[in-house]
């Protein structure tokens, strides 16, 4: 009977037992977890490669030059996606380019809020085009573009004498707004000694002319003129193709003709500026 007991005893104590397996299985899981939750190098996302710099050459330079020139043609014509699309080009060619930098700004800003709200009207004289119009009034005949969105002109080379529009500012005097035209000068003539207060000097009847009364100093202005127009259509050519020694050359002979001319100083300077920057690089 006790042997039975005893039997018994062993055998209930057997059925408590919990399995050996279960407690070394848990802990052998933990640590194949852990590793899991961890990422592996190799896992980590690549590291993106910095820009290549920039490399700046005479050559870039001039295409740039070539490309913001471009760009004025377009804007003048309306083409404004066309220019912004060739400005982008020339500022990856040359990040320094000032014209193109210029010119990107005026399309993108706002006119209104650039050049601000405060205006007089002007009336567009014979022979001026927007962008003489923003050198008198703007300081930088570059500036034509903005000008034409302040007054919403879609194509600003079909600005047409006698059309009213906004420049941006004071009035000038009432004597400088709109009575005097950007165009050629007054004819020397104009300026002339008049007749009462010259001593008249007696002569010959032979000398006397018999030819007709023709405006000898008239005939010299159209002249100078017709110069000016061709030494300005000539310079601006050279530093379209980058010729800036013929362009240079051209400036100076409009300057000759015309020693007042702002629009001729201000180009030449940029194509002298332009050669300093492509000596330096050389």
């Amino acid at each position: 009977m006790l042997g039975a007991l005893v039997c018994i005893g062993m055998l209930a104590s057997c059925a408590v037992q919990p399995p050996a397996k279960s407690t070394a299985a848990a802990p052998a899981v933990m640590p194949s977890a852990a590793s899991s939750s961890t990422p592996s190098p190799s896992s980590e996302p690549p590291v993106a490669a910095a820009p290549a710099p920039v490399v700046v050459t005479p050559a870039t330079i001039q295409t740039a030059q070539r490309q913001a020139t471009a760009a004025i043609e377009l804007l003048e014509a309306g083409n404004e996606e066309q220019a912004s699309a060739e400005l982008q080009r020339a500022v990856q060619n040359d990040p320094n380019n000032k014209l193109a930098q210029s010119l990107l700004r005026q399309i993108q800003v706002d006119p209104v809020a650039t050049l601000g709200r405060e205006h007089f009207i002007y009336r567009v004289q014979a022979g001026e085009s927007i962008s003489r119009i923003a050198q008198r009034f703007l300081g930088d005949v570059h500036q034509f573009y903005i000008l034409a969105r302040y007054n919403d002109l879609k194509v600003p080379k079909q600005l047409q004498s006698g059309q009213m529009i906004k420049v941006p500012g004071k009035a000038p005097p009432a004597s400088t707004a709109n009575a005097v035209p950007v165009g050629p000068k007054p004819s020397p003539a104009a300026n002339a000694t008049p007749a009462s207060a010259v001593t008249p000097v007696p002569v010959q009847s032979s000398a006397v002319s018999t030819a007709p009364t023709t405006d000898p100093a008239k005939l010299g202005e159209q002249e100078r003129a017709a110069k000016v127009t061709a030494s300005t259509k000539a310079a601006r050519a050279a530093y379209a193709r980058q010729d800036l020694v013929s362009a240079i050359r051209h400036w100076d002979s409009v300057l000759d003709l015309d020693p007042v001319n702002s629009n001729a100083k201000i180009e030449r300077q940029r194509a002298v500026d332009l050669k300093a920057k492509l000596d330096k690089l050389k």
